[in-house]
């Protein structure tokens, strides 16, 4: 049961953008009044618990707290509730951000799948109760039968009976490689996936260089690499932490009720540390913790070699975790381009607007780099700079050809 809960709360979920079918829209029109109150609701929402606002405005030139007036005339403009939900997409849409957008029907039930599971109690209980709403049910034309049989067919249990990795030789005896196309998986994958790769790792364990490529990766699982890559290829325990921040008390009660652990008011952090840090969160954000990531050895292959993580700009979610990881740790020597980012944060937020139902996923707190750079502006950055293209695997590949012929000066 413990293990489990831990589980849940590495759990970095895959992010599923699905366009909404008609099966969501079965209320009755919405009034115009509700339709704008619903849009208050998400306005105040966003503009008080919505820690990215500032990186939108820097990377898209976007400042959506400005676009209110544009926001509500748009609305007043619906005239069916399609329409509407399509503003409100609209809407958030206007954020930029892959953690951060409308829920469809099939991609709620995929949430209650994980933040439903029994076993995991009460983990989840604000995530959970958002989606047991009954004006959110009804919006979504989901009844109490759907939500027990979704529990029931938990897909945290459920293979699913795809690779998400291959390996090569690419010199004998000198040079092994690990793709990693996603990190999407359930618990049952888990085991089967740790096994295989140990087998690997035994089998080049005396090898000189490891290369683990991660390009194109977009994320999914924590536990794919805190539990299947890393402890093999460590001998002793490995702890890094990182600093996030959380702008309002909506994304505070989700965080310390969800096993992020307690956040404290930003004037107790100490000064050495907010001087290094944005002005934005100096200014915008009320609260900050901690985040401690512990990984042990676990049946250690011996492997001596050094280990390249090669990485690009579609690297985002868990995959940038493990990159974050891997550069503060000394786990891996990084090549590539810095990282999509947005991995050190935590699982992102529900809410649900009062009159329709619609349920927003968003992210919930920013997290800064070991440098005091925001993680989901500038990404990871690499040791080592460099173009890369993913499909061009071999001797056509840069950052392969680079660790080839690298030589560590002593």
């Amino acid at each position: 049961m413990k293990f489990k809960r831990i589980i849940a709360i590495l759990m970095m979920l895959s992010i599923v953008l699905i366009s909404c079918t008609s099966e969501e829209l079965e209320v009755e029109g919405l009034t115009m009044e509700e339709k704008l109150e619903d849009f208050d609701y998400l306005y105040e929402l966003i503009a008080n618990n919505y820690p990215l606002l500032k990186v939108n405005e820097r990377q898209n030139g976007i400042n959506w707290l400005d676009e209110r007036v544009e926001f509500e005339e748009k609305i007043k403009k619906t005239t069916t509730n399609q329409e509407f939900l399509i503003e409100v997409k609209n809407i958030v849409r206007r954020l930029n951000n892959n953690h951060t957008h409308v829920v469809d029907r099939n991609y709620l039930l995929e949430l209650y799948e994980f933040y439903g599971d029994d076993e995991l109690g009460d983990v989840f209980k604000e995530w959970t109760d958002i989606i047991e709403d009954d004006t959110v049910m009804e919006w979504y034309n989901i009844n109490s039968d759907d939500l027990a049989i979704t529990s029931e067919s938990n897909t945290n249990h459920r293979p699913l009976n795809r690779q998400t990795y291959s390996t090569s030789i690419i010199v004998p005896d000198e040079v092994a490689y690990l793709k990693i196309e996603d990190m999407m998986i359930g618990f049952e994958e888990l085991e089967n996936i740790a096994e295989d790769l140990r087998s690997f790792f035994n089998e080049v364990s005396e090898y000189d260089k490891l290369i683990i490529d991660i390009r194109g990766n977009p994320g999914g699982n924590d536990l794919y690499w805190r539990y299947c890559v890393v402890p093999p290829l460590i001998k002793d325990r490995i702890t890094v932490e990182n600093y996030y921040f959380v702008r309002g008390s909506y994304a505070k009660k989700f965080y310390e009720s969800g096993g992020a652990g307690n956040l404290y008011p930003l004037s107790q952090l100490d000064a050495n540390i907010m001087e290094k840090l944005p002005e934005e969160v100096k200014i915008d954000f009320q609260y900050y913790g901690i985040r401690n990531m512990t990984i042990e050895p676990l049946e250690p292959v011996g492997f001596e070699g050094k280990i390249f993580l090669l990485i690009d700009d579609k690297v985002f979610s868990s995959a940038d975790g493990f990159a974050a990881f891997a550069k503060d740790s000394g786990f891996a020597t990084l090549i590539g381009v810095p990282t999509m980012g947005d991995g050190l944060s935590w699982n992102p937020l529900l809410a649900s607007l009062p009159n329709s139902g619609i349920v927003i996923r968003f992210s919930g707190a920013l997290a800064i780099n070991r440098d005091g750079t925001i993680n989901a502006e500038v990404g990871t950055t690499p040791h080592i700079e460099m173009p890369n293209h993913a499909f061009r695997i071999g001797e056509w590949d840069e950052a392969i050809q680079y660790v080839v012929n690298y030589n560590e000066v002593e």
